[in-house]
């Protein structure tokens, strides 16, 4: 976090570099005074109009000179100004429109010290004496209004630099009223004060003002703001406090002339000082396009992730909705023929009933009697017959609604992956994790239903093994009572008997028919509504994945550009 928010080391030892390399050549002897040649009145009659150009330039030389160092300077704080509120509209950043607003007007006090030094404003005093009083004045206005620029953020403390962009227009009107204020005062002032003293140890005490205010900001308030908001704008802020503090001691103990070196030098220095923040926030403006870049590129990853999870759900929710129709068929189909063994069970119920009664008429209906003893006995076959059969479909149905789980806890363990996924891509994210969350509970009812219809199936198969019992015995006993009767027709007593308990085996067959099916119309009305679920889920699967698709090439589209 540190080394994100700080400019590169190489960079601030050029900075102290270029400070320090002027005082060095001047070791050296070299100069950078541009002072002017006064023109010589007694020859202008002989000379030519080129001849006459060539030495007002000359005369002007240090007056261009001042000019281009000071337009390069306020181009360099104007520029800064605009791209702090480019950052904003990307970052929602109110620190740094607020500092880039400061050096804006900063900017705007060295374009009314250049203009008046052109004469392009004229005062109500000497324009001689403005020049200097000018630059004392926007140097001090400068550390001033970066002052209040910073206590503004410290004061307000935005939550994490981000804030409402009232405030900062707020600091445009102060600010630029401030700035005014200023101008229209110095220049409809009529007396000016002396601001250069070339005899004194302190060459122009006005500036020492600035100076010292320079050097508090560097040692103490900027960084404070650079602790509090890191950056590398502020971070730049604090560094730009170098060539401020150099700027300011080669104009208080060394100018003493207008266009002299020191003069010069501290015009040059003030253009680094501007300079270093407008590096440091095109910088943190470099590192905020990567940044973005490096999100939406693991958005785009996260999302490929994600739309191919919810394939593969969409996949498994298919499955899993085909497994349940296939559960509801078979059940519709096991009901069927538990009610055909229900009306079985009834019919052989009655027929036994009857051979109760023909057998206790006596011995002239036992030929009949035997008849109908045949008949139930085929018709307990028959019945036997469909508690095979069904024994077999709730076996699987058991095999259907076990894959019916396997499916679901898939699914589940699918929505999870798709959670962390959206966990990952962070806010934009959030939609995802919320289709996952769905997904899941559809899972936890899909298991939780799968669990209910293996409990009814459990009873249903229960039942039917006991069904199977009942009638095999049913079975056994009838075909005894028909081998008896038709050994001996006299033995009523042991028919009646007999035939007796057929009759309380057909009904218990008929009670129990009707517990199964009762428990297949829950199993049939579960997996109904299961199968609601199911498709419903398929359907939300193919809307997000459609979605997440769409996402994927508007992030792409994003890389791209």
């Amino acid at each position: 976090m540190v080394k994100e928010t700080r400019l590169p080391t190489g960079y601030v030892y050029a900075v102290i570099a270029i400070c320090v390399l002027p005082f060095l050549l001047n070791l050296f002897g070299i100069s950078f005074a541009s002072p002017p040649h006064p023109l010589n009145l007694s020859s202008l009659g002989s000379v030519s109009d080129s001849e006459f150009l060539d030495q007002l330039y000359h005369t002007l030389l240090g007056s261009f000179t001042h000019t281009v160092l000071e337009w390069v300077a306020i181009c360099t704080a104007f520029f800064t100004g605009i791209l702090s509120f480019v950052h904003f509209a990307i970052k929602r950043d109110v620190v740094t429109p607020i500092i880039g607003v400061a050096l804006f007007f900063a900017g705007s006090m060295d374009a009314f010290h250049i203009l008046a030094a052109d004469r392009m404003i004229e005062g109500v005093a000497d324009s001689q004496a403005l020049t200097p009083v000018t630059w004392a004045i926007c140097r001090l206005f400068n550390v001033v209004i970066l002052i209040l620029g910073v206590a503004t953020v410290l004061i307000i403390k935005p939550k994490k630099g981000r804030g409402n962009f009232k405030v900062v227009i707020l600091a445009i009107l102060c600010f630029g009223l401030l700035a005014s204020t200023i101008i229209y005062i110095a220049v409809n002032a009529q007396n000016l004060p002396q601001t250069i003293f070339p005899n004194a140890v302190i060459k122009r005490p006005w500036d020492l003002i600035p100076l010292l205010l320079f050097m508090v900001c560097g040692i103490f308030i900027f960084p404070r703001c650079y602790q509090q908001y890191p950056s590398l704008f502020s971070y730049a802020l604090v560094v730009s406090t170098i060539p401020s503090v150099v700027t300011q001691m080669h104009m208080t103990f060394g100018s003493t002339a207008l266009f002299d070196n020191d003069f010069n030098i501290g015009h040059f220095l003030k253009i680094i000082a501007y300079f270093v923040p407008f590096v440091g926030l095109s910088l943190d403006y470099v590192q905020t396009y990567r940044q973005e870049t490096i999100v939406i590129n693991t958005l785009a990853t996260s999302s490929t992730l994600l739309s191919k999870t919810v394939e593969q759900q969409e996949r498994m929710a298919l499955q899993q909705a085909a497994a349940v129709n296939q559960t509801t068929t078979t059940m519709n189909e096991l009901g069927h023929s538990s009610q055909q063994s229900a009306k079985q069970a009834e019919s052989a119920a009655d027929t036994a009933k009857k051979v109760l009664n023909l057998a206790q008429m006596g011995k002239d209906v036992v030929n009949h009697t035997l008849t109908d003893m045949a008949n139930l006995k085929d018709k307990v076959g028959k019945i036997a017959e469909q508690i095979m059969r069904l024994s077999e479909q709730t076996t699987l149905i058991s095999n259907i609604t076990i894959a019916v789980t396997n499916l679901a806890n898939q699914t589940n363990l699918l929505a999870l992956n798709a959670s962390i996924e959206a966990v990952h891509s962070g806010d934009q994210g959030k939609g995802f994790g919320v289709v996952a969350q769905e997904i899941r509970k559809l899972a936890d009812q899909s298991k939780q239903y799968s669990q209910e219809i293996n409990s009814l199936i459990d009873e249903i198969q229960s039942s039917i093994n006991s069904t199977v019992i009942a009638t095999s015995e049913g079975k056994n006993t009838v075909y005894q009572g028909v081998k008896n009767a038709e050994l001996t027709a006299d033995t009523f007593t042991h028919v009646t008997q007999e035939i007796n308990s057929i009759v309380q085996m057909s009904q218990e067959i008929y009670l129990i028919y009707k517990q199964q099916e009762i428990a297949i119309q829950q199993v049939i009305d579960s997996m109904n509504v299961l199968n609601q679920g199911m498709t419903q889920t398929a359907t939300g699967i193919s809307e997000t994945k459609l979605g997440l698709q769409e996402v994927e090439k508007a992030l792409f589209l994003l890389i791209d550009d």
